[in-house]
Protein backbone atom coordinates (compact mmCIF):
# COMPACT_ATOMS: atom_id res chain seq x y z
CA UNK A 1 0.00 0.00 0.00
CA UNK A 2 2.78 2.57 0.38
CA UNK A 3 4.48 1.93 -2.42
CA UNK A 4 1.63 2.39 -4.56
CA UNK A 5 2.07 5.17 -7.75
CA UNK A 6 0.41 7.99 -6.84
CA UNK A 7 -2.35 8.67 -9.96
CA UNK A 8 -3.88 12.16 -10.33
CA UNK A 9 -7.23 12.10 -12.57
CA UNK A 10 -9.68 14.73 -13.07
CA UNK A 11 -13.21 14.31 -11.29
CA UNK A 12 -15.21 15.71 -14.26
CA UNK A 13 -12.72 15.79 -16.94
CA UNK A 14 -15.07 17.47 -18.98
CA UNK A 15 -14.37 20.85 -17.10
CA UNK A 16 -10.91 20.72 -18.29
CA UNK A 17 -10.10 22.55 -14.94
CA UNK A 18 -6.08 22.70 -15.47
CA UNK A 19 -6.44 24.59 -18.39
CA UNK A 20 -8.96 26.44 -17.50
CA UNK A 21 -6.08 27.68 -14.64
CA UNK A 22 -3.75 27.88 -16.52
CA UNK A 23 -5.47 30.19 -19.03
CA UNK A 24 -6.99 32.57 -16.63
CA UNK A 25 -2.98 32.86 -14.52
CA UNK A 26 -1.50 33.55 -17.79
CA UNK A 27 0.24 36.27 -17.55
CA UNK A 28 0.04 36.95 -13.49
CA UNK A 29 2.48 38.15 -11.00
CA UNK A 30 1.07 36.62 -7.94
CA UNK A 31 -1.31 33.75 -6.92
CA UNK A 32 -3.37 34.35 -3.57
CA UNK A 33 -5.18 31.15 -2.73
CA UNK A 34 -8.04 30.75 0.29
CA UNK A 35 -9.35 27.68 0.58
CA UNK A 36 -10.22 25.48 3.65
CA UNK A 37 -7.38 24.70 6.60
CA UNK A 38 -7.56 21.16 6.65
CA UNK A 39 -5.43 18.76 4.26
CA UNK A 40 -7.91 18.69 1.55
CA UNK A 41 -7.35 22.57 1.31
CA UNK A 42 -3.96 22.04 1.07
CA UNK A 43 -3.52 19.86 -1.36
CA UNK A 44 -6.17 21.81 -3.59
CA UNK A 45 -3.83 24.54 -3.13
CA UNK A 46 -1.02 23.14 -4.32
CA UNK A 47 -2.45 21.01 -7.27
CA UNK A 48 -3.32 25.14 -8.36
CA UNK A 49 0.21 25.95 -8.01
CA UNK A 50 1.29 22.62 -10.17
CA UNK A 51 -1.39 24.25 -12.91
CA UNK A 52 -0.33 27.92 -12.93
CA UNK A 53 3.09 28.37 -12.14
CA UNK A 54 4.41 27.52 -15.79
CA UNK A 55 2.76 29.93 -17.07
CA UNK A 56 3.14 33.05 -14.48
CA UNK A 57 5.12 35.63 -14.69
CA UNK A 58 9.13 34.85 -13.46
CA UNK A 59 10.92 37.42 -11.80
CA UNK A 60 14.62 37.24 -12.20
CA UNK A 61 15.57 38.68 -8.84
CA UNK A 62 17.14 41.42 -10.31
CA UNK A 63 16.48 45.13 -9.47
CA UNK A 64 16.24 47.64 -12.56
CA UNK A 65 17.56 51.18 -12.25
Amino acid sequence: MFRAEVMKKEATEKLRMPSFLAKEARGADYLVLWLDCDKEGENICFEVIDCVKPVMNRRSGQVSV
